[in-house]
């Protein structure tokens, strides 16, 4: 599977949204993310937006996905 991305917006260092179309196949658009840092308490929240995912499929998908990537990523991050 090839993932098309666009960075939609970018602000450095506290936020950024992008898209991406699966292979071209996503008829209903683009899925979009929105990722935002915050200073809470001393340490740093991060919080995921997904939206745009219409087909089931890929929603029940996603849901699976993105919280192995955030323990993904803060394993990288903990190092």
């Amino acid at each position: 599977e090839i993932y098309l991305c666009e960075i939609l917006e970018f602000e450095p260092p506290t936020r950024m949204v992008w898209s991406w179309v699966l292979d071209g196949r996503q008829a209903d658009g683009a899925t979009r993310v929105e990722f935002r840092l915050e200073e809470v308490d001393g340490s740093t929240r991060l919080t995921v937006r997904h939206s745009g995912d219409r087909d089931p499929e890929t929603v029940e998908k996603l849901k699976g996905g993105w919280p192995v990537k955030l323990e993904q990523l803060e394993e990288t991050l903990q190092g």
